[in-house]
């Protein structure tokens, strides 16, 4: 690793150079971000997010008729909604039974109803899936172009990054605006006397900040004493007048 220059203006150019190619750096990086494209689904992804889900409605059937006949036996056997006499009961009993069954029957009808449309648009979703997927590669022709067109940029600037002393963790422009202003205003002299200042300041900063939280929530605190004691006073005054 380079040594730090001892010249001051040597120090502050080297400095500000970091901080500038940094700058365009981060820049040229948010904007190859935002350029990149999507990922078109594959076709069996858009045809799961488009379709019904066959398996849960089997399911459905199923819980129906678990709920529909358990319940039915149940109330049958535990309660006296029915009325006496053998033959009343198998009556209500067969009426039940064939009630749910006719039911299950229109929901298995719906279900392979919807199966064979499905069978059915197979084609047709091939066809809507190819029709998209060209319209996405038109439309994105123009944005590859510009993510291209950024990657280069991007690797150019990555490319000139400078060969310098300053660690990584120093090389962020705010950090290093801050160093530049320590060194031009002659609070430092060197690059190791500006960064014992900047952490010196920095926990300064913190302590401050802690102290102030201590002195807002004890101020709140004495606001909250004050009302409390304001409205027992006013409530002993009132209960006074009575």
């Amino acid at each position: 690793m380079k040594e730090p220059p001892v010249d001051r203006a040597q120090l502050i150019a080297e400095l500000k150079t970091v901080a500038s190619w940094k700058e365009e750096f981060i820049v040229k990086e948010n904007e190859l971000k935002k350029s990149q494209i999507p990922d078109f689904p594959t076709y069996e992804e858009f045809v799961t997010k488009n379709t019904s889900n066959l398996s849960g409605g089997c399911f459905f059937m199923f819980v129906f008729a678990l709920i529909y006949y358990g319940g039915f036996i149940y109330t049958y056997y535990k309660t006296n909604l029915f009325p006496d006499g053998f033959l009343a009961g198998v009556i209500i009993f067969i009426l039940a039974f064939f009630l749910g069954l006719f039911l299950l029957v229109i929901l298995g009808v719906k279900m392979d109803g919807a199966r064979e449309k499905e069978k059915e648009d197979k084609d047709k979703w091939h066809k809507l899936y190819q029709e998209k997927k060209n319209r996405y590669d038109v439309e994105n022709k123009e944005r590859e172009k510009i993510y291209f067109h950024n990657l280069s940029i991007f690797e150019d600037v990555r490319q000139r990054k400078p060969d310098t002393f300053i660690p990584e963790q120093y090389q962020e422009p705010n950090i290093l605006k801050i160093l530049i202003g320590y060194i031009e205003n002659y609070r430092a002299n060197t690059f190791a006397e500006a960064i014992n200042l900047y952490h010196t300041e920095k926990h300064d900063r913190v302590v401050d900040e802690k102290v102030d939280n201590v002195a807002k929530m004890a101020e709140r605190a004495a606001e909250a004493a004050d009302r409390a004691a304001s409205a027992a006073s006013s409530a002993a005054w009132h209960a006074s007048q009575k």
